[in-house]
């Protein structure tokens, strides 16, 4: 094969490769993921964890195992909203959680003991 031919042919594989390449990398999703923990840095099974995606208010729900590990995943690229609820403890939030293509973005969260609401009724009688 001739100099100009290897050329050729490498131009037109570059050609046609480069655009698949691109268009996987914006195609891409990321992940959110980390540890639910207690003040005692005990696990926090079964907590709600949702990622709530700024742009599109689209909410991506998972719970924590056993050992209150979580993973939001597929996450499109974006801004997000974490929250992390279970009875018993204060709502977590964190905004500005930046995901990009491809992206593994960690997050470990304590949750605070919710404090005791008390109330007083009072009848005549």
């Amino acid at each position: 094969m001739t100099t100009t031919k290897v050329v050729l042919l490498l131009a037109w594989t570059a050609l046609f490769l480069t655009p698949v390449v691109s268009s996987a990398q914006v195609g891409g999703s990321g992940s959110i993921q980390g540890t639910v923990l207690d003040t005692s840095n005990a696990a926090v099974p079964g907590a709600t964890v949702t990622a709530t995606n700024v742009a599109t208010a689209i909410d991506t729900i998972r719970q924590t195992t056993d050992a209150g590990v979580y993973a939001l995943t597929p996450l499109p690229p974006g801004q997000y909203r974490i929250t992390v609820t279970l009875d018993g403890f204060q709502t977590f939030v964190r905004d500005g959680i930046i995901v990009d293509a491809l992206s593994v973005v960690g997050l470990n969260v304590t949750l605070q003991v919710a404090g005791i609401n008390q109330s007083l009724h009072v009848t005549d009688g």
